[in-house]
Formats: C-alpha cells, structure tokens, sequence
C-alpha cells in the first residue's frame, strides 16, 4: 500500500512490475496519492506474462514520457487499472494514457484525460487482446493520426462499456474511437461527443444503447461536458434523469431546483414526476 505524496523514480519507469504479481493500492486516493514520470520516463510497465494480474487502484498516472505508453504500458500481462487518474502523459509513437500489446487488462472507475500520441491512440491503445474499459471517462486527449481517445489495431477487440468519450481529437480518422486491421470493439452504453474529427471511424460494433452527439452537453457553460462534471462531482443527478440537478427547474425561484429540494424534503413530488 502506497501513502499520500507525489512519487518519482530514476530509471525508465516510476513502477516496474515485470515479472511481479503483487497488489499497488494508494492508502489516500488518486487526488493524494501522484505517480509523476516528470516527463523524463513512463510512469508504470507491466509485463512478463499473461498470468500475471497485478492490480493498481487510486493512483494519479501523469507525467509520463515514452516511445509507447507513457503513462501505463501492459505488454503480456493485464493488470487491473482501478480508480486511478491518468493524465498528461505523452508517447512519440502510440499509447499516450495506457498501451496495451497481447494484453487483456481491465480499466475500471479511470479518468483518462489530456494525454497526447505522436502517432496513434492519445488515451489508449491496444494491439492484439481484449481489453475492457468500464465506468470510466476519456477526454480531450490527442493523437496525430488515428484514434484520438482510443485506438484500437490488429486483433485488439476491447469490450467499452458505460464510459464517456468526450472533446478527444485525432489529425486522421476516429477523434473518439478507431478500430482499424481486424480489430472491432464493442460498445455498451457509451455516450460519444465532440470528438474531432467524427466520433468512430473504422471497425466496431454497436452493441447495445450508444449515444453519439455532435456536441457535448454543457448545461452550466463551464466548457466542460455535463457527464464529466457528474463524473468529477462537480454537478449531482440525484434523481438519475440524466440532467444535472443544477440545471433543472426551480419552480419556487428560491435560487435551489427543485431536484435537490425534494431530496431534501423541503419539497414534496407525490407523483413521482420530479416536479
């Protein structure tokens, strides 16, 4: 278990688990608990076998600089990516957030933003495997070519479910999602928005309610789309209408919607209709 502070290293990765099974978890959360490649090296390298599983969970991942998965790079090994906030890193080549080659690591609750590729794939990049992507949002990250907020090339068929893919940016095809050489992921439940250029471009499967948005919502015209101001806490939905609670009615005009007074109890909603 990892204490609150900011860590660095002084080889080519701030965590090297090659050959190593073992569990990383922050004691404090990613907000605490900072592992900085300084831009000088990758933050994190798991290799060294396909059984090896090690999970990592409450980490803020930024900094990283690497020819290939600055911030996190899974070559033969799947790690569990948890709770963690990966940010700012940047590959010449590709995998700017996290590359994953002959892996099935699982990304789960992960904030993947800001992260820059020279090539391919600025948040993730995936050759061969199936990785799986859940709960988590990827945003405003930028690749040169394909596949600005995911990219994913031969044999890579990650599974991206109930995630966000928001304002990422690619020079080619697929500013959100690109599924290129016999590769097709599969989304679940997948909100797609502001990309640049289009949403998805190449292979993939529409598996099951996806929602593509020329714009992203932004209700409070803070230049951030509502779903990540949910994600972040910034904005609430206590009701689970989809619509943040700042943004809905106040029919009493008391400066408080109606939302939150009623979860409250300082308003009453015998019909259920949220009014």
């Amino acid at each position: 278990r990892v204490s609150a502070g900011t860590w660095t290293g002084i080889g080519d990765s701030v965590i090297d688990l090659v050959g190593k099974n073992i569990t990383v978890i922050s004691l404090d959360g990613p907000d605490n608990t900072i592992l900085d490649g300084e831009g000088e090296r990758r933050v994190v390298l798991c290799a060294g076998g396909s059984n090896l599983h090690p999970p990592i969970s409450g980490f803020t991942i930024r900094g990283g600089s690497a020819m290939r998965g600055a911030g996190v790079l899974c070559y033969k090994s799947s790690p569990t990516l948890q709770n963690c906030t990966i940010i700012e890193n940047h590959a010449v080549d590709d995998g700017g957030g996290i590359m994953s080659v002959h892996a099935s690591p699982a990304i789960e609750g992960c904030h993947i933003a800001d992260n820059t590729a020279g090539w391919d794939g600025g948040g993730v990049a995936c050759f061969d495997g199936m990785p799986s992507i859940l709960n988590s949002t990827i945003h405003a990250n930028t690749a040169l070519d394909d596949g600005g907020g995911v990219y994913c090339f031969k044999n890579a068929s990650p599974r991206i479910e109930s995630c966000v893919l928001s304002e990422n940016s690619a020079g080619q095809d697929g500013g959100g999602l690109f599924g290129g050489h016999t590769s097709e992921p599969s989304l679940y439940f997948v909100q797609l928005c502001s990309n640049q250029a289009e949403n998805v471009a190449g292979a993939w499967i529409d598996a099951y309610q996806n929602l593509f948005f020329v714009e992203c919502d932004d209700c409070n015209s803070n230049g951030i789309p509502d779903s990540q101001d949910l994600s972040d806490g910034t904005l609430t939905d206590i009701d689970s209408d989809g619509v943040p609670d700042q943004c809905e009615s106040d029919c009493d005009q008391d400066g408080t919607t109606d939302p939150i007074e009623i979860a409250q109890g300082s308003e009453t909603d015998v019909d259920e209709d949220g009014m």
